[in-house]
């Protein structure tokens, strides 16, 4: 198991991402603080704060003509509540697959729904 910790910059100060840099480094493999997008209910808030981002949360230009995201093939994404998205900018919860406290991330990866 890789342990990604991973905080959104929605106008984070430089305080605060050395904060999180210096709190989450000793204890994951790897860490990113993302580019602010939201794809799932755009309609109900401006989840990029004005913004249209041109870069995707890696920095990698997006691609106006993209048809699928790759990630949820490769990778889960545990919310703060202990829910398990399918999307790691699924901040409406509409890609849910299980929880942590039910079962395990190896049950929710393999299981049937």
């Amino acid at each position: 198991m890789h342990v990604h910790c991973k905080i959104t910059d929605a106008r984070l100060s430089a305080q605060e991402r050395d904060c999180f840099v210096r709190t989450f480094s000793p204890i994951s493999d790897s860490i990113h603080i993302d580019s602010l997008m939201g794809w799932t209910a755009p309609g109900g808030k401006d989840l990029m704060l004005g913004s249209m981002p041109t870069t995707g949360m890696s920095g990698s230009p997006l691609k106006p003509d993209r048809k699928v995201c790759s990630d949820p093939f490769m990778r889960l994404a545990v919310n703060s509540n202990g829910s398990v998205s399918a999307c790691c900018v699924d901040w409406s919860h509409e890609t849910v697959a299980g929880h942590v406290s039910n079962e395990t991330l190896f049950a929710i990866w393999h299981g049937e729904d």
